[in-house]
Parts: C-alpha cells; sequence; structure tokens
C-alpha cells in the first residue's frame, strides 16, 4: 500500500489559524450585538427614539418590549435595508399602498411620507401588544394618512388567538395551523381573520402597490387574489418577503411565482424579496 498524506506543520498551523479566526469573529459578532442592545437597555422604559434614514427623520417608541437585535436595528435605521430601498423606489406622490404586516411602524411611517399627503396607506398588523406600539408610532409623527387595523391575514376562516403577552405572531401561527395547543384559555387576545380580497372591497379601497412581510402567509394572500382574479383585475405591484422556512410542500415559492405568472405577471426574486408586476398593464 502507498503512503497515506499527512498534514504538515504548516497545514496545521493554517487549519488551526483559520478556527481561531472564525471563533474570533463570531465572538467578536455576538460581543457586538450584545453591547448594542446593553447601550438602547439603559433607555427608560416607553423612551421615544429619534431615528435617521438618509434624509428622513422620524420618531419611534418600542413601550416596555425587551432590546433585541431587531430593535437595535430600526433604532439606528438599518433595519432590512434592502427591502426599505425597493419600496422607496417603488412609491410614488399619490399612491395608494395596501401593507401587511406593519409591527411597530417603521416602514408604514416612511411609505406614507413616500406617498404624500395625497397618496394613502392600508396597514394590518395582527400582532395585539405590536399594534398598540404601532399606533402610538403614528400618532407620535402626526402621520395622517394611515389607516390602521388589528386584523390576521389568513384563508383559514377561523380567529388568531394571541398570549397576552406575545410580541410576535409565532405562537398564535402554531395555532391556526394547530401545531400547539392554546396552554390557558383564560389569558388570550381574540384576533379576526380576513381574505385579503373580501377585506379590500368592504373598504372600497384598491391598492396600487401592496407590501407584505407575514411569516408565510403570503401565500394565502396569493391563494386569495388567485381564487377572485385580483390580480388580473387590478394590476397591483407587490413586493413580499420570502419566508422558505414556512412553507407548506407545494405552497411554496415555486406555487407563488407560478400563480402570478398565470395572472400575467413577473416575478422576480431580489435577495429575500420578491417583487411581481403585471407584464402588460392595463388598468388605468
Amino acid at each position: 500500500m502507498g503512503r497515506q498524506p499527512s498534514l504538515s506543520r504548516t497545514g496545521i498551523a493554517k487549519i488551526a489559524n483559520y478556527f481561531v479566526e472564525g471563533v474570533l469573529v463570531a465572538w467578536a459578532s455576538k460581543s457586538h450585538k450584545w453591547w448594542q442592545r446593553l447601550k438602547y437597555s439603559r433607555f427608560p422604559t416607553g423612551h421615544v427614539f429619534r431615528i435617521v434614514i438618509d434624509d428622513f427623520e422620524y420618531e419611534m417608541t418600542f413601550g416596555d418590549h425587551p432590546i433585541s437585535n431587531a430593535i437595535v436595528q430600526r433604532i439606528e435605521g438599518r433595519r432590512e435595508p434592502e427591502t426599505m430601498a425597493i419600496y422607496r423606489s417603488l412609491i410614488r406622490p399619490g399612491n395608494k399602498i395596501l401593507e401587511i404586516g406593519s409591527c411597530y411602524g417603521e416602514f408604514t411611517i416612511l411609505m406614507a411620507h413616500c406617498a404624500g399627503p395625497t397618496g394613502k396607506v392600508v396597514a394590518i398588523e395582527g400582532t395585539p401588544n405590536n399594534f398598540k406600539l404601532f399606533q402610538e408610532n403614528l400618532r407620535l409623527n402626526n402621520v395622517l394618512n394611515v389607516d390602521a387595523y388589528n386584523l390576521f391575514v389568513s384563508m383559514g376562516g377561523c380567529e388568531a388567538r394571541f398570549g397576552v403577552g406575545d410580541t410576535h405572531p409565532y405562537n398564535a401561527i402554531d395555532l391556526l395551523k394547530c401545531h400547539a395547543r392554546a396552554k390557558n384559555e383564560g389569558e388570550q387576545i381574540i384576533v379576526p381573520t380576513v381574505r385579503p380580497t373580501e377585506f379590500l372591497r368592504r373598504l372600497g379601497f384598491v391598492p396600487d402597490l401592496i407590501f407584505m412581510d407575514i411569516e408565510g402567509f403570503e401565500v394565502d394572500v396569493f391563494e386569495d387574489f388567485s381564487n377572485n382574479d385580483y390580480l388580473k383585475s387590478h394590476q397591483p405591484t407587490i413586493l413580499f418577503e420570502i419566508h422558505d422556512s414556512f412553507y407548506d410542500p407545494g405552497r411554496d415559492y415555486r406555487f407563488i411565482s407560478t400563480g402570478v405568472e398565470e395572472a400575467g405577471y413577473a416575478c422576480r426574486r431580489i435577495g429575500g424579496n420578491a417583487l411581481c408586476f403585471p407584464v402588460k398593464r392595463t388598468r388605468t
């Protein structure tokens, strides 16, 4: 048998250096995030932060929510910059916008600013505790061209159940998908579910643009659109965040893109988002 190759001292040293370098980078990243959270945690509950994004300034509060990395990104004006750049490029003064998944409202405030006083934003946020902060942030910035609704978008037709302390939708999503049981029926907040086409019909609102970040429930939205030929009839441009880990087999990004293409749309994946727009616009 031939002699088995062995690592030289130089090779072992390189591997060791790569390992140490990787550990140091990971440690530095975690330490930086920890320091950022600590820096902002010193502010009192309900503190109002002044936030600057390029040429736009606004205010936000996060109430008594724990300072997470996502909140730090919002405070520093660097939350999902790719998504922000896309919709700021799309929105024109006077546009009518539907936003599904508003969270604390930072994108909503910017959308309202871009659409201007002749534009309008209809915004839906499902998590009750986030919705309260969302309303407060609209008030802080004197935003007058946004109508906000505490609703949960789903094809299921049932109620979304949130714990009184929930600051995210994931427990409610598990309950809706029957992945979990309610721990205490007496400690829940019930949020009605809606189908977007029926909701828009009741409002008499026809959006030019639709933005979604709803943890996989965008599949339900597109299914509703398909069932009602909404895209063919109204032709909104749609930007949504892709949530591959939330999709069920056969109801995934391919399911969405195939459906919109059948409606005469093109669908382009841009990083973690997808932009869908009519190939030939017939709506006037």
